[in-house]
C-alpha cells in the first residue's frame, strides 16, 4: 500500500476509483468464428461465422485468421475482408502463403483485394491473416473475413477460423 500512495494516489480508495474507471474503460475484442469447414471457389465469399458487426461512425482493429489448405502446392489462395458501403476508410495486410515454407504480404485500402496468388502451401495446413484499420461511416452492417481460391484444383477454410474487432474510441 505504501508504494501506491508514492505513486501520488493519496488513498486506498482513490486508487481503487481510478482502478474501477480503467477497468470500464477496457475494450475486449467482439470475436466471431467458424464452426465447420468451407470450401473455395474462384470468386471471393464470405466466410460463414467470421462477420463482426460494426457501428456508425466508428473506428476499428481488426484481425481474421483462416486456416486454410489446399489439394496442391499450385492451388493458389488469396484473403481479404468485405464490408458496409460507405466507410470512411480501410487499410489492411494480408498474409498468404506462397509454398509450403514460405509467406507473402500484400497491402490494400479496398475490399477483396486480389492478390491473384498462383501457389499456396498446398495440403499443409497454413494460417493465412487479414488485419488492419477500418474507419466505418454512416452504414452499420458486418466487417468479414473472405477467401478464394485461384483457378486450378480445391481449397478449403478450416473450422476453428476466427474474426477478431476492437473500438478504437474511448468513452
Amino acid at each position: 500500500m505504501r508504494s501506491i500512495l508514492r505513486a501520488g494516489f493519496n488513498t486506498l480508495d482513490e486508487w481503487r476509483q481510478i482502478w474501477q474507471r480503467l477497468r470500464e474503460g477496457l475494450r475486449y475484442p467482439a470475436i466471431a468464428y467458424m464452426d465447420t469447414d468451407q470450401s473455395l471457389t474462384t470468386a471471393f465469399a464470405d466466410m460463414s461465422g467470421t462477420g463482426l458487426l460494426v457501428a456508425t461512425n466508428t473506428n476499428y482493429a481488426f484481425k481474421f485468421h483462416l486456416s486454410c489448405d489446399a489439394n496442391a502446392t499450385t492451388t493458389g489462395i488469396d484473403v481479404a475482408v468485405n464490408g458496409p458501403s460507405n466507410s470512411n476508410g480501410i487499410t489492411y495486410t494480408q498474409l498468404y502463403w506462397t509454398s509450403a515454407t514460405a509467406a507473402a504480404r500484400a497491402g490494400s485500402t479496398s475490399y477483396d483485394n486480389d492478390t491473384a496468388s498462383t501457389d499456396s502451401n498446398g495440403t499443409s495446413r497454413r494460417l493465412f491473416e487479414v488485419y488492419g484499420i477500418f474507419r466505418n461511416g454512416s452504414n452499420e452492417g458486418t466487417l468479414i473475413g473472405r477467401a478464394k481460391r485461384e483457378n486450378v484444383g480445391s481449397a478449403t477454410v478450416r473450422a476453428g477460423s476466427y474474426g477478431m474487432l476492437w473500438p478504437l474510441e474511448w468513452s
